[in-house]
């Protein structure tokens, strides 16, 4: 024992490898159980040494070495525990691991559990804080793998549960000390979750529920932490719904006690308050309100439905009535949780008379709660404040939510009745709730195509005007109304009537940049439901308001709208030109301004560079050339900008990066005016050069979209085009990208500079050489996706054999080289759609030489031997044979050819 604790006090002064792998193995051997225990009850052991020693001695008795003692040893074990226990040194921390040692060896051994059972054995021998404890550690032994293998072992615990409650219900029964209390609910609830939960039978949660109620409403916020825990585990686990007795008396205690349980709140709010947020005492009671207020919430939502089905009205309303005085508490969560409770409502008969002064209670109380912050007593942040009073506008909204789809038309007059009430009010704040509200109520109406009743659409018309009234004059209240107008327009835009105030609402509403972006979503949705048909409509109105929108905004929406109504008209007519000249500018002047703030926020730039490139992208039906073209004033900016934008490095793999927006805006540009990207040919190539240094697969992107327009380009440009393209081969033949991206992307430069330019890879023979075989490495690669692309690579040049003589000149040097890369290939991998495609290039090459089928044998031989399979040479050159025959000379078929190599590869796939 003395050297155990020497070595546990070097461990814990200095720990390294060497002394944890000779404790592990000391943990792990049958000497660790007498001398562990030796350790505890050493009066040498210092505090941590002991701790130290209950702590392994846990751990070994909870994953599974107790399986290897017998029944003798165990009662041994288990009366050598309860002595530690017992002992004055043994501190919290050292019983509560000891307490689960105890645990694991009652439910490994029948008697002592049978004995527990009883009320005896471990009840007699230790404390019954600490007896329960023991007793709620048991059902975590099912859960080890070690232990889930032994059948009888479960069915005993599981038919134990019943009887387990049975006792925390005699101890509740009796009245307990708060320390016992707390551990008889952390009983029951250990026993209530899991898979032994679904032992629990009616009978014994209906003679449990009584006893566990008091201990909720108990003076110490540890208890009723404890008694939350318990409820809620009984309330999700146990399928209270089920059982009949079980709902009449949570209804009779949510509803009847509600007295009671309002008083015990605000008793728990007055401690929380008293020594508030922060301390410990504070914290307590918080915590214990927050549990208890969703205790009753839950419980409420159990219970309401039943009720319903009852046509018990009263006391329906007695409930709501409870649940709104839970809405309004002081604390927000509280609040918060209490709309929980709301989630049983859509339960509710819309057409019964009784229904509609509920309804109108419940949203006068929602509405009134999400009016204000209070302060609520507990000395928080007010920042953490904000946060729970926007979750509870959330949970108000989707409760309402809720409601509106439960109850249909019935909710619509009390909408409007709600509405039109509260819009009136001198308190902005009461009437932005009630825009925000009823959007929520608007969200959940189908669209006009769909079945909406004529009662219905005249109501919504009437809900849609009230957004036209004059309102009190508040930002927030702006807002709520233009995100209300957004949520009705497939019925504004069904009603002539509606439209032309929607748009002289939101035009005059997007001069002002805090409420721009709201105001442009309107006015861009509109336009999309009218497929642009504005006649009537006051273009230049129109126009200016979209462009104040967009240059304030980060919808997408937005920025299209507003260049696709300018590109039309400057288009058409001539007209609006400086308009989209302003649009322009006001979208770069943003992008600028990003640029030289003293905190670069690389969000902002990268999505302000993807604004950009939906605006260049919707200027492709200008065909014009001109220098003030939008796309040419973007290019030429961001050329003088690039070099910053790309330097940009994000600190982490979540963050986008601007290098490659600013590649996705240059390709958008390229694609959208091609001639214009020729005139700005220094730009873009300063663009693509500067990306090249951070961002390759972005980089190469772009030069793929300049070789599809690279007939338009200049000698000079052109010329600088194939210098990019043979230096980035030229690097990468070197040193093959280890990035499959990467490859992909400079594979697919290389193919679509074949089809579109070959003499931007193909001018000189060492071009050429040094191209070919980095395509014939990258027909070596892991990744298919690589090589599927190398693949098409080859087959194309072997296709334009007669036009490309550099092609001709390769292959005359290198294409065995070729031959024993698809051998190698079709060995290695095995894969019958890869052999498919190598089986392409190979029939190719063969067409090509007759002779290469002569050389296929040797060939595959080498690549046997290579992958280790030459054993198998005689049976793989059996699929050869047709092809070698020489009747078939000059007449192989590429499907000759693949399904040869088809056959080679399902024998090398063989095991």
């Amino acid at each position: 024992m003395q050297e155990v604790l020497e070595v546990v006090e070097a461990i814990l002064a200095r720990p390294n490898d060497e002394l944890t792998q000779q404790w592990n193995e000391f943990q792990n051997s049958d000497a660790a159980w007498s001398t562990l225990l030796d350790v505890i009850q050493s009066p040498s052991a210092s505090q941590p040494v002991r701790l130290f020693a209950c702590t392994t001695f846990r751990h070994k008795c909870t994953d599974g070495s107790l399986l290897a003692l017998q029944p003798e040893a165990l009662h041994e074990l288990y009366q050598r525990l309860v002595a530690c226990i017992g002992m004055d040194a043994i501190g919290k921390a050292e019983a509560r691991s000891l307490c689960i040692a105890v645990g694991a060896v009652l439910a490994r051994e029948p008697q002592l559990l049978e004995a527990a059972l009883e009320g005896q054995g471990v009840f007699n021998d230790l404390p019954t804080n600490l007896a329960f404890d023991a007793l709620a550690s048991v059902p975590e032994m099912i859960q080890p793998s070690s232990f889930t293998t032994q059948q009888e072992h479960q069915r005993r615990i599981h038919a134990s549960v019943n009887r387990v409650l049975s006792l925390t219900t005699q101890a509740l029964e009796q009245g307990l000390s708060t320390t016992d209390g707390v551990a008889v609910c952390r009983t029951i609830t250990a026993w209530c979750s899991g898979d032994v939960a679904a032992s629990v039978t009616p009978q014994t949660t209906a003679t449990l529920l009584p006893c566990l109620w008091p201990v909720l409403l108990a003076d110490t916020p540890e208890a009723v932490v404890a008694a939350a825990d318990a409820f809620t585990a009984l309330l999700e686990n146990v399928r209270i719904s089920e059982h009949e007795e079980c709902v009449q008396f949570l209804a009779a205690r949510v509803c009847d006690a509600a007295e009671p349980a309002a008083q015990h709140v605000q008793a728990l709010y007055a401690s929380a308050y008293e020594h508030g947020i922060g301390g410990d005492d504070g914290d307590s009671a918080y915590t214990a309100l927050l549990r208890f207020a969703a205790v009753w919430a839950t419980s409420m939502a159990l219970v309401l439905p039943r009720l319903l089905v009852q046509g018990n009205t009263d006391t329906v309303g007695a409930a709501v009535m409870t649940l709104c005085a839970l809405l309004n508490h002081p604390l927000l969560p509280v609040a918060e949780v209490a709309l929980v409770g709301f989630a049983s409502l859509p339960e509710l008969d819309g057409s019964a008379d009784a229904t509609v002064p509920l309804m109108r209670e419940i949203l006068n109380s929602i509405c009134d709660r999400c009016c204000f912050i209070e302060d609520d007593g507990t000395r928080r942040e007010w920042e953490e404040v904000a946060q729970d009073f926007n979750r509870v506008r959330r949970a108000a909204r989707d409760a309402i939510a809720d409601i509106a789809l439960s109850l249909h038309d019935p909710i619509w007059p009390l909408a409007e009745e709600l509405m039109s009430t509260r819009l009136s009010s001198d308190s902005p704040q009461r009437v932005e709730v009630a825009l925000f509200l009823i959007e929520a109520v608007c969200s959940t109406v189908p669209a006009p195509q769909q079945s909406v009743s004529s009662q219905l659409g005249d109501t919504l018309a009437q809900v849609a005007s009230l957004c036209f009234l004059q309102l009190a004059p508040d930002t927030r209240v702006e807002l709520a109304r233009l995100r209300l107008l957004n949520a009705l327009i497939p019925h504004v835009v069904s009603n002539p009537n509606l439209i032309q105030p929607a748009f002289a609402l939101c035009i005059e509403r997007a001069q002002l940049p805090e409420l721009a972006q709201e105001a442009g979503r309107v006015m861009a949705a509109v336009m999309a439901k009218l497929r642009r048909n504005l006649t009537g409509v006051d273009i230049s109105s129109l126009a200016s308001a979209l462009v104040s929108a967009a240059v304030h905004t980060d919808a997408e929406e937005v920025i299209e709208a507003a260049t696709r109504l300018l590109v039309a008209h400057v288009t058409s007519t001539g007209a609006y030109a400086d308009a989209l000249s302003s649009l322009t500018s006001g979208l770069l002047d943003r992008l600028s301004t990003i640029l030289t703030a003293p905190d670069l926020n690389v969000i902002a730039l990268c999505t302000s560079l993807d604004l950009l490139g939906i605006h260049v992208r919707f200027c492709d039906a200008m065909r014009t050339s001109e220098e003030t073209h939008p796309v040419a004033v973007v290019l030429e900016q961001l050329s003088s900008q690039a070099d910053q934008i790309v330097a940009f490095v994000p600190r982490g793999d979540d963050y986008p990066v601007p290098g490659e927006a600013l590649c996705r805006l240059t390709m958008k540009a390229i694609k959208a005016n091609p001639l214009v990207c020729v005139m700005q040919g220094a730009a873009v190539f300063h663009i693509v050069t500067e990306s090249m240094k951070h961002h390759t697969k972005a980089s190469m992107d772009v030069l793929c979209a300049l070789v599809e327009v690279s007939s338009m380009l200049p000698d000079e440009q052109q010329q600088q085009l194939h210098s990019l393209i043979k230096n980035t081969i030229a690097i990468f033949s070197e040193q093959f990208p280890e990035d499959p991206a990467v490859a992909c992307a400079l594979l697919n430069l290389c193919f679509r500079s074949l089809v579109f330019q070959p003499t931007l890879v193909l001018s000189t023979r060492d071009e050429s050489a040094t191209f070919f075989q980095f395509a014939l490495r990258a027909l070596q690669a892991d990744d298919v996706n690589t090589m599927c692309i190398a693949v098409q690579i080859f087959m194309f040049t072997l296709r334009q054999l007669n036009t490309l003589e550099q092609v001709r000149e390769w292959l005359q040097h290198s294409g065995m080289q070729l031959v024993e890369t698809v051998l190698d290939q079709v060995v290695a991998r095995h894969d019958a759609d890869l052999c498919r495609r190598l089986g392409a290039i190979l029939a190719a090459l063969v067409a090509i030489e007759a002779d290469v089928v002569q050389s296929l044998p040797t060939v595959l031989a080498q690549a046997l031997e290579r992958q280790g399979m030459g054993a198998r040479l005689q049976e793989a050159e059996e699929p050869l044979a047709p092809l070698l025959d020489p009747a078939k000379a000059g007449a192989v078929t590429a499907d000759d050819v693949t399904q040869a190599l088809l056959a080679i590869a399902a024998i090398c796939n063989r095991r």
